[in-house]
């Protein structure tokens, strides 16, 4: 996985999810519906995506100890 894959899937993980779990937060405080079902869904999300970016980022350090060796 190159370096640009790998950088976009954590932006998502660490900024774009977390900012969208704020914005249905807001939609229950705010009343418009299904706010809890969107924020359920969006920390689930962000929670596969953070096991999925620690993954990557193991996988990415093994290979660069493999390369130094």
């Amino acid at each position: 996985m190159s370096d640009k894959t790998f950088d976009a899937i954590r932006l998502v993980a660490e900024l774009i999810l977390p900012i969208s779990a704020l914005i249905s937060g807001l939609t229950e405080v705010w009343g418009f519906a299904y706010g809890v079902e969107i924020a359920a869904t969006l920390v689930l999300l962000d929670t596969f995506a953070g096991v999925f970016v620690e993954v990557l980022r193991k996988i990415y350090k093994k290979k660069q100890m493999e390369i130094t060796e």
